[in-house]
């Protein structure tokens, strides 16, 4: 099965917007590991592209309108793949996520989505295995909040060692909440961690 592209947002520390881009790659350890991905917009000092799965890269290469070849870096990027099934092949609704928010502060992160209740469904994580090494704790915990809402939390603490056993200042990955239903699984929730040097505790 031939996976869509995805697309994913690059933030960079500076504006990436004015450098006339025309074409994209994205490497890792100085090696492409994505050739000329599709652009889908420059704003400011965000880069969306659409690829196909890929682990992990670490630098953008990009070719500018005059011919010009500049790297440009962009932190270390962590992705987990995940097979989706296709909504449309049975009745289920979505549930609908009421509030979702995410911290990641002193090496701890803490991400909590509100649900409605749904007796049917089991509610999972997605955490990428290339993290679990530099995390401990890992706590996922639900608590009714009403009648029909469920808060979800997700918690875990991270050493700063994946930033200088990686040679980075920073590192960005993706979590995921899942809705299970009968075995057929789904993304309620993609939430992207940055992870920098001045979030761990001198």
């Amino acid at each position: 099965m031939k996976h869509s592209p995805q697309k994913i947002k690059i933030s960079f520390p500076y504006r990436v917007e004015g450098l006339n881009i025309k074409k994209a790659s994205l490497l890792l350890k100085n090696e492409v590991v994505s050739d000329n991905v599709k652009i889908v917009q420059i704003h400011e000092n965000e880069l969306t592209v659409a690829i196909n799965f890929i682990r992990e890269f670490d630098a953008v290469e990009v070719v500018l309108k005059d011919g010009n070849t500049v790297r440009l870096n962009s932190g270390q990027y962590y992705f987990e793949n995940f097979k989706e099934d296709n909504l449309n092949e049975f009745d289920k609704e979505i549930l609908e996520v009421r509030n979702f928010h995410l911290k990641f502060k002193n090496g701890h992160l803490l991400t909590d989505i509100i649900l409605p209740q749904d007796r049917n469904s089991k509610i999972e994580y997605l955490f990428p295995s290339q993290i679990r090494k530099y995390a401990s704790n890992i706590k996922f915990s639900h608590q009714k909040i009403d009648d029909n809402s469920v808060k979800y939390t997700l918690e875990a603490d991270i050493s700063r060692d994946i930033l200088s056993k990686n040679n980075v200042n920073s590192i960005i990955f993706d979590i995921g909440m899942i809705q299970n239903y009968k075995n057929h699984k789904w993304f309620l929730i993609k939430g992207k961690v940055p992870i920098e040097l001045s979030d761990f505790k001198k």
